[in-house]
């Protein structure tokens, strides 16, 4: 009811008496709501049930993504001084 009331003063700028009765404005406007609130259920829903009972990451996968990190931050390390000994010989 609140999400309702809520979309109902965010859109009262958009409501034109010329198009139809308000009563019927504030259905449609409660119907989309409704609809809205139902399709972010259902995809939490069918995201919940994909997840349900897998591990997403055991032990291992905690070691290789460490390695990975720790190798990532180590290249960034040696680029680092790469650039500097270029920039060291290069003349001025």
């Amino acid at each position: 009811m609140a999400d309702v009331f809520l979309e109902v003063l965010r859109s009262a700028h958009g409501f034109d008496p010329r198009r139809g009765d308000a009563v019927a404005w504030l259905y449609g406007l409660a119907g989309h709501v409704a609809a809205g609130a139902h399709h972010r259920r259902t995809r939490v829903a069918d995201a919940e049930r994909r997840l349900r009972g897998r591990a997403l990451l055991d032990s291992d996968d905690y070691v290789r993504v460490e390695e990975r990190i720790d190798a990532a931050a180590r290249l960034r390390r040696t680029y680092a001084a790469m650039r500097e000994l270029r920039e060291e010989r290069e003349p001025a």
